[in-house]
C-alpha cells in the first residue's frame, strides 16, 4: 500500500474515531442533561395558584391573597392571633431512607418551615419584610412513609407571607426518578 493511500486511510479512521468519541461523550453527558432539568415538586398547589387552599389544612387567619405574591398570581397570607402560629400542613408520601429538600419563598417576622413524621424532625425560619427563600433538608427514616410539611408564622407576631413551597426528592411507590433512569441506561 501506498504512503499516499496509508494517509488517507490514517485520516478516514482518525475522524471516525472522534465521530465515536464525541457520540460517547454525549451519551455520558446525558445524566447531566436530566440533573439540570427543574425537579417537580411532590406538594399539591404549593405556590398556591389555584387561588384556594387546595391540598392544605390551614388554622387561624390564612388564606391565599393575590397581593405581591413572590411568583405566579397568589401567596399565602397569614396572620397568626395571640393564641395561634396559622399553621398550614399538607401530608406527603415519601420512599424510607430517601433524602428530601424543602424550600419556600417567605416574609414576614417570624416564619417557619417544617417536616415532621417517624424519624424527621427538620425545621428552618427566617424573618425579613422582602421575600426570602428558606429551606431545609432531612433524610426519611427507615419506616418514615409519609411527613407533614408546615409553614407558620409566632403568636401575635404580625403578618407573614408564603409562597414557592416545594418538597423535591423521590416520590413514594416502585418507580425511578428520571435521573436515577438515565444514569443507569447511559452507563450500560
Amino acid at each position: 500500500m501506498s504512503n499516499t493511500l496509508k494517509r488517507s486511510r490514517d485520516r478516514r479512521l482518525g475522524a471516525a474515531a472522534v465521530a465515536v468519541l464525541g457520540l460517547a461523550a454525549a451519551a455520558i453527558s446525558l445524566p447531566a442533561t436530566f440533573a439540570g432539568a427543574a425537579v417537580p415538586s411532590l406538594l399539591v398547589n404549593g405556590g398556591f395558584d389555584s387561588g384556594d387552599l387546595n391540598g392544605w389544612s390551614c388554622a387561624g387567619g390564612s388564606q391565599v391573597s393575590s397581593s405581591a405574591p413572590h411568583s405566579g398570581g397568589y401567596a399565602l397570607a397569614s396572620v397568626p392571633g395571640a393564641q395561634d402560629v396559622a399553621p398550614c400542613t399538607q401530608s406527603v408520601a415519601v420512599q424510607p431512607g430517601a433524602a428530601y429538600v424543602l424550600s419556600a419563598w417567605v416574609k414576614g417576622s417570624y416564619v417557619q418551615l417544617a417536616a415532621s413524621g417517624t424519624g424527621v424532625s427538620a425545621s428552618n425560619w427566617t424573618a425579613g419584610t422582602a421575600w426570602t427563600q428558606l429551606a431545609t433538608s432531612f433524610t426519611a427514616g427507615p419506616q418514615t412513609t409519609r411527613v407533614t410539611v408546615t409553614v407558620s408564622g409566632w403568636y401575635g407576631s404580625g403578618a407573614i407571607g408564603v409562597d414557592d413551597v416545594s418538597l423535591t426528592g423521590p416520590a413514594a411507590g416502585p418507580s425511578a426518578s428520571p435521573s436515577t433512569t438515565a444514569t443507569a441506561s447511559a452507563s450500560r
